[in-house]
Formats: C-alpha cells, structure tokens, sequence
C-alpha cells in the first residue's frame, strides 16, 4: 500500500512540474514573443519577464527585437544618368516593430531580407538614374541616401519592420570601365608632363640667352672701363716722361763742427764751409733716361754707392725719429736745434734715396 501511494504521489508531482512548463515561460529583454491559441495570433508580447499560457491550446514563437543588419553578398550594377555602370556595395540597418504585422507579412527573417533588398535596390536604381558618378560619389551622396531609406522605411512599415539606416560601402566601375578611364588618366597627366616640361625647356633657354646677353655687356662694359684706365695712363706717363725740368746738381760736404753739414743747390755751384768731399750731378732731358756723373772724386764702385746710399738713410732717419737722443749724443760736438737736426736728418736720408735710384 505504502508503495502505491509513493508512485501515486510521485506521479502526481510530475505531472504538476509537467503541466507548470507547459504552462509558463518567460521572455527576454532582446525577444518578442507572440502567443498563438489554436494557430489564431492571441497576444503579442513586448515586455521580458515570466508569463503564462494555456497548455495544449497555446504556443509560443520568439521574435528577435534587435538591430538587424542585411548586407548584400555582392555588389550591384546601376546605371547613372550619364549611361554610365556602377557597382554599389550597400548595407542596411533594420529592426521588428510589431511583430504581429511581420508574423502575417513574411513570417521570418528570410523572407523580410528579401523584401528589404528589393526595396532599397529599386530606390537606388532609381535615384541613380538621376544623378552624375560625380553627384553619387561626393556632392549628392547623403541627399540620395536619405531619400532610398525614407521609401524603404515606408515600404517596411507595412510589414512591421523599420528601416533603421541604408549607407553605400562601396561605389566602383567596373573592370572595363576602370581601365579605360585609368589609360584616360594616364594619358592626360603624360600630356600635361609634356606641356610642363616643354615650358620649362622654353624657360630655360631664355634665361640662358638673358644671362649670355648679360654677360657679354658687362665684359664689354669692363673691356671699355680698362681701356679708358689704361689710355688715360698712358697719356699721364707720357705728359710726364716729355715734361722739361730744371737741371739740378746734389753738392755733399764732410760736417765740420757748428756748420750745416748738407746743402742743396741750384744751376749755380755755391761754396760751402768745410772741406769738400764731392759733387753728385743728375740731369734730367726729355725722352732721355737719367744721366748720373760724380764729379770732384775718383769713381767708385756701384756696391760702395749703395752701401753709402744705405748708410745715409740710416743716419736721416735715427735723428728724424729721435731728435733728442741725437742732440743729446752730439751735444757737445755740434750745438743745432730741434729744426736744424730734422733738416740734416731729412736731406741725408733724400740723398741716400737719390744714390739708391741712380746706382740701379
């Protein structure tokens, strides 16, 4: 008896769990689900959470209420209004928005794809035959996308679905049509190589002659400036070599204590204190070269001229520079001032120079 009543109790437990599944069931944040009742649609249900239905009589089917994306395998053929081909690559972005409405259209998820694509390329077809490849590429493309998702979200409407977004991926030629227009390219950026680089050989040509002209002003304009210089000296070396100048004779005496050690004279020979040593005679003819004659003492040798010459120079310039140091030496031999000893140095170390040209 007791194990009869155990099956019995167990057997009825099994029956309440079997009858509690058939009975409730729960729906998801991301579902819709639709209770149909002897395969009549009863209730539609939006809201997730545990509900109930009649077992035996009532079923369920889930509906998914998420964004749908419906990508085309491959890319479509439209032509432009320009009679040109095109292949787009589209998407579309699509969701159930009453599920009773898509249940009684299409049923499921196949069939609304298919009406969703039909709809949007025939919009496109459409609106592509309005338009330039220039329009649908850049300046018209959101106008035109606009348009196509607005008639297909019209025409998704009456199945219960709503068209969320419809974008292009993709917008090519096609292969014939790419090649021609890439030699077309190709062609015209050759042809505008060829100009620009014709340009620039004209270009460079003329500079070329423009700095060649250039050249040969300014080497003429330097040939004419030294010729100017060079016959304008010419003719200064010529006034000079053909003036007349004034004979002239150098008289040099030994220095003897308080007198003047050197004096010049003109034509005329003047006598001087002290004993003299000799007389240095250069004159001067035109077109004639120098003519030096030592007279009053026997001839010496061009090396004694010159180191005499040396010597002069060196005794002009020690009292020109000190004057000082000099009279300070010579105090006591020769009593000049300051004026008397510049002159003595000044012409001693003019008659060195003198001995020094004409011994050349």
């Amino acid at each position: 008896m007791m194990n009869n009543r155990m099956g019995v109790v167990l057997a009825f437990i099994l029956a309440v769990a079997v009858l509690t599944s058939m009975t409730l069931f729960t729906v998801d944040q991301r579902e819709r689900a639709i209770v149909f009742q002897l395969g009549e649609v009863k209730e539609v249900i939006t809201h997730p959470g545990l509900h109930f239905k009649w077992p035996f009589i009532q079923n369920v089917r889930y509906f998914d209420s998420r964004i749908l994306t419906l990508d085309t395998p491959d890319a479509e053929r439209y032509i432009t209004s320009e009679k040109k081909n095109l292949l787009v690559d589209t998407f579309v972005k699509w969701r159930i928005i009453d599920a009773r409405q898509y249940y009684k259209s299409v049923g499921d998820e196949v069939r609304a794809e298919t009406r969703i694509s039909q709809t949007v390329n025939a919009t496109l077809r459409e609106e592509f035959g309005k338009h330039t490849v220039q329009e649908v590429v850049s300046e018209d493309r959101d106008v035109i996308m606009k348009v196509v998702r607005e008639r297909a979200n019209q025409d998704a409407k009456q199945i219960g679905v709503g068209i969320i977004d419809v974008r292009l991926k993709r917008v090519d030629l096609p292969q014939e049509v790419s090649d021609s227009v890439y030699k077309r390219m190709e062609a015209e950026r050759k042809s505008v190589a060829n100009q620009l680089r014709s340009e620039g050989a004209a270009a460079s040509e003329r500079i070329r002659a423009e700095a060649d002209k250039e050249r040969e002003v300014i080497i003429a304009n330097a040939y004419k400036e030294a010729q100017r210089i060079k016959g304008e000296g010419d003719a200064k070396g010529g006034r000079l070599c053909t003036g007349v100048r004034p004979e002239y004779r150098v008289l040099l005496f030994l220095p003897q204590p308080r007198s003047l050690p050197l004096e010049f004279q003109g034509p005329q020979r003047r006598a001087g204190a002290g004993a003299q040593f000799g007389v240095l005679q250069v004159s001067q003819r035109p077109r004639q070269r120098q003519q030096v004659a030592f007279t009053g003492a026997p001839e010496v040798a061009t090396s004694f001229l010159m180191a005499f010459a040396l010597m002069l120079v060196i005794e002009g310039i020690l009292p020109l520079l000190f004057p000082a140091q000099w009279r300070e030496t010579f105090r006591r031999i020769i009593q000049f001032s300051d004026g008397q000893i510049r002159f003595f140095g000044l012409t001693s170390m003019l008659a060195g120079l003198l001995l020094l040209l004409f011994a050349k």
